[in-house]
């Protein structure tokens, strides 16, 4: 357990330390309903072009879509649907990546006191208040999870192939297998697919697979079976 812990210390000393000092992530375009909410605040304002955000606000975009300077000149678009986290966009290495995916695995192993699924916010920052359910505009009926899987399916989009694999574990470790239809485990194997690794993209698209068919999604089954025949070739 001590172990667990140290591990766990590291991991969280090592990203808050690759983090910090960044500047702040500027909206440069903003269409339709977009929504802030600062470091722990709880409530959420309207966004608009010229907001600087940091790495602890979130982002909420409903009925509309917001673009982001980035620190290093490029941009991000998210689309309707959708909720990020900044501290998501800070660029992940893929050495990293595998640390959090290691993080993860030992925070699964059999000595773990609870498996109970948690239903908290995924955010990180924000994980020990009340859930985005309970705070977020009331108009809002698509669900967090999937508002979540939209996200990190723009991170694969514009090519954060490390940011959108973290992303997925993330909502994996929130959620029920069969909540998704495997929809989350297919993009896991797309990120892996896009960085060349061979193994994990294949464990992911047969994860995919096997609980598509459980849910009978024709969509997610076919795509993954296709993936997996391509890469088994």
């Amino acid at each position: 357990m001590h172990h667990l812990k140290f591990f766990q210390f590291f991991m969280a000393t090592v990203l808050f330390a690759a983090g910090a000092g960044q500047a702040d992530t500027v909206i440069s375009k903003v269409r339709g309903e977009v929504k802030i909410r600062r470091g722990l605040e709880e409530s959420w304002v309207d966004a608009h072009v010229g907001d600087r955000l940091r790495e602890l606000d979130t982002v909420l975009s409903q009925e509309g879509m917001v673009i982001f300077e980035m620190q290093d000149g490029s941009t991000f678009k998210l689309d309707s649907h959708s909720i990020l986290d900044i501290s998501d966009l800070r660029r992940i290495s893929r050495q990293e990546m595998f640390l959090f995916i290691m993080s993860e695995k030992v925070k699964k192993m059999p000595s773990r006191k609870s498996s109970v699924l948690r239903s908290e916010n995924f955010s990180s920052v924000h994980g020990e208040k009340q859930s985005l359910q309970k705070n977020a505009p009331k108009e809002r009926a698509t669900p967090e999870w999937q508002m979540q899987l939209n996200a990190a399916r723009a991170m694969y989009e514009q090519r954060l192939y490390p940011n959108a694999v973290v992303k997925l574990h993330k909502i994996l470790d929130h959620i029920s297998k069969r909540v998704d239809c495997g929809g989350v485990s297919l993009y896991l194997g797309k990120s892996f697919e896009a960085l060349d690794e061979p193994g994990q993209a294949l464990d992911s698209y047969q994860q995919a697979l096997d609980i598509a068919r459980q849910c009978r999604d024709e969509h997610i089954a076919g795509e993954a079976a296709t993936a997996i025949r391509r890469l088994s070739h």
